[in-house]
């Protein structure tokens, strides 16, 4: 997906995801930036408590 399509999809109001994929070892502890964590804070409720199983219809 282009940012293009992104942000015409926000500007229509259609529901968007946004995931970013992240390589975590078990044996590196990785603390999450204050910048992240005071956003996922914030937005806790914009987040559903599990994701959808596959992608929205086009």
């Amino acid at each position: 997906m282009s940012a293009m399509q992104v942000k015409a999809g926000l500007r229509h109001g259609e529901q968007t995801y946004l995931v970013a994929l992240v390589e975590i070892k078990s044996d590196v502890v990785q603390e999450v930036p204050d910048e992240v964590a005071e956003l996922l804070q914030e937005f806790k409720d914009v987040f559903p408590p599990e994701l959808p199983k596959k992608l929205p219809p086009r």
